[in-house]
């Protein structure tokens, strides 16, 4: 799920991609809702729902031949996003693994479209 602080609203998730999808000038009624990749991905498979996800997991994803991947190309569906974490020192391991994951990942990020 995306989230978004655009709406103050909640839940800002459920609002996301009907919003894009508006602004493209379609209607979407969701026929379930996760955060799960897991999940998405099984139903997926399955062949009875489409999802929308990052480019990079779909492409992870192994899924079965006749299941494509459309980009979203307009509206320009991008949103900035950040890692927030408390200010300690030293901080613990796997949060210091987490910052230097996203300082390294942070330039190749921005070059996605």
């Amino acid at each position: 799920m995306v989230y978004t602080d655009d709406d103050p609203t909640p839940p800002a998730s459920a609002r996301w991609p009907a919003a894009r999808a508006a602004e493209a000038g379609v209607a979407v009624e969701p026929a379930l809702e996760s955060s799960s990749i897991a999940v998405l991905a099984t139903h997926l498979r399955a062949g009875v729902l489409s999802t929308v996800m990052p480019r990079a997991m779909a492409e992870e994803l192994a899924m079965p031949d006749g299941i494509v991947s459309i980009p979203i190309v307009a509206p320009d569906a991008s949103t900035l996003i950040g890692l927030v974490v408390a200010k300690r020192d030293p901080q613990t391991p796997l949060t210091a693994a987490l910052v230097a994951e996203a300082r390294m990942l942070a330039p190749s990020l921005s070059t996605m479209t």
